[in-house]
Order: structure tokens, then C-alpha cells, then sequence
């Protein structure tokens, strides 16, 4: 019972910090699609392009911007809740591992 609760406290652990590396890679792939924007907007600028392109691609950048930040917020919630999610099983698996401590210590009794 002790090793099943074990198991699922692992599978649980490694799916939801799955999900955190996840988010951390798509907010990694922004910041570079930002960066290369970055240097397209400067590009525009430089080279006086019309000023509707220049307007979208500062839209999009700072459209992007907003979107990496909101990316810091949703990590640290969903690392927030897996950390409490966890927490809230490990008394559960304390509980059933002192009970299988006591059956092993009872069967070497007899």
C-alpha cells in the first residue's frame, strides 16, 4: 500500500513539475522571439519604415512583453500549488508508512 501511495505521490510530483518546465521553456522561446522583434523594430526604425509597420511590430512587442510577464505569474502559481499539493499528501503517505512499518514489526514478531 505504503510503495502504490509512494508511487503516486512521485507520478504526481513529476507531472505537475513537468508542467512548470513546460511553462519555463515557452517563456524562454518569447523572450527570444522578443529579442529577435527587438532588433526587427530597430531595423524599421532605422530604416524609416512606413508607420504601420512600425506601430505592429511595437504592438507585438509590447504585446509580448506583457505575455512574459504574465508567464512569471502563472509559474510561480503553478509552482505554488504543487508545492501545496504535495504537502497536503504527505501526512497520507506518513500515515500508511507507519502503518506498513508496524505490520513488517509485527510479522517479525511472530
Amino acid at each position: 500500500m505504503f510503495q502504490q501511495l509512494f508511487n503516486e505521490f512521485n507520478d504526481e510530483a513529476y507531472r505537475l513539475q513537468a508542467k512548470v518546465d513546460a511553462m519555463i521553456q515557452e517563456k524562454k522561446e518569447m523572450i527570444e522571439r522578443k529579442e529577435t522583434w527587438q532588433q526587427e523594430y530597430s531595423e524599421l526604425l532605422l530604416n524609416d519604415a512606413p508607420h504601420v509597420e512600425v506601430t505592429k511590430k511595437k504592438r507585438a512587442l509590447e504585446r509580448v512583453s506583457r505575455d512574459i510577464a504574465d508567464f512569471d505569474e502563472r509559474i510561480e502559481a503553478v509552482k505554488t500549488r504543487r508545492l501545496m499539493m504535495l504537502r497536503e499528501r504527505l501526512p497520507e503517505l506518513s500515515h500508511v508508512r507507519s502503518l506498513e512499518i508496524e505490520r513488517i514489526v509485527e510479522e517479525y514478531k511472530a
